[in-house]
């Protein structure tokens, strides 16, 4: 881990509120593994004073360059979105822990994501697919189908895609757990990896524990430094002890927390 001033390469709006932005820095493209993270600091000033917490939705290791997705949802991500080629953001990384890239068998692999929590999956769903080869689901909830339509044209072709929204505007009608449920029933999948909203995860934690099908969870923490010392990301596990998501995560075994 270390801090590095990023080059910006483009910004691409994907409709809405959701821009991807290809940064340049060949320090972390080379290091970095699905569901670590960096921090962002989105102004040269104090404003705002803290950094913002990504996870990585890309690598071009060859390249040597990053690539984010950000929802803008605040004046830290408005800045974000306005940068321009030629900018640079100083960031630290890779922090934290991600995926096991190596699969639990050769069958179905399930990747479950709500909203902008795709990111880490869509950069371990292009890790693993010589390993998944025999088959994966990307399943993706979202309330409205303004969401999935600023994912058109991000998935491989190695993947089935499932949708889900809550409104009923494109694909499933319904929580994206509940039909993840349907799908277990029908298949039993070697391994599970979500991310997303908590209670979401809290779900698919359930299903798939009930399944008896391994299952990883890359927890949506907030974050303040982003390396262990403020004790802001504390999450509980179910042996009763407390653990840093920013160091001790943000991925984990999905039945070892405390939901």
């Amino acid at each position: 881990m270390r801090e590095y001033e990023a080059g910006i390469i483009r910004t691409e709006c994907h409709g809405g509120k959701i821009y991807i932005i290809h940064l340049s820095c060949s320090e972390i493209a080379r290091e970095v593994t699905p569901g670590q993270f960096v921090q962002v600091r989105v102004n040269k000033g104090t404003d705002p004073f803290l950094r913002r917490t990504f996870s990585v939705y890309g690598a071009d290791r060859k390249r040597g360059q990053i690539k984010l997705m950000v929802e803008v949802v605040g004046r830290g991500t408005e800045l974000m979105a306005a940068v321009k080629r030629g900018d640079c953001f100083n960031i630290i990384g890779p922090l934290g822990k991600g995926f096991h890239r190596e699969p639990r068998g050769n069958g179905t692999s399930i990747l479950v994501a709500g909203g902008v929590g795709a990111a880490p999956l869509f950069f371990l769903a292009d890790t693993v697919r010589p390993a998944h080869s025999n088959h994966m689901v990307f399943m993706i909830g979202a309330q409205t189908s303004e969401i999935h339509r600023a994912f058109e044209g991000l998935f491989g072709s190695h993947v089935t895609v499932m949708k889900a929204t809550d409104d009923g505007s494109l694909g499933y009608h319904g929580l994206v757990s509940r039909l993840l449920e349907e799908l277990v029933e029908s298949i039993k999948p070697d391994v599970i990896y979500t991310c997303g909203p908590h209670p979401m995860m809290k779900a698919v934690a359930a299903i798939s524990r009930k399944a008896g099908v391994w299952c990883e969870a890359s927890l949506e923490q907030r974050m303040a430094c982003g390396i262990g010392a403020c004790y802001g990301c504390a999450v509980p596990l179910v042996d009763g002890r407390m653990v840093r998501s920013c160091v001790e995560g943000p991925v984990f075994d999905a039945h070892e927390v405390e939901w």
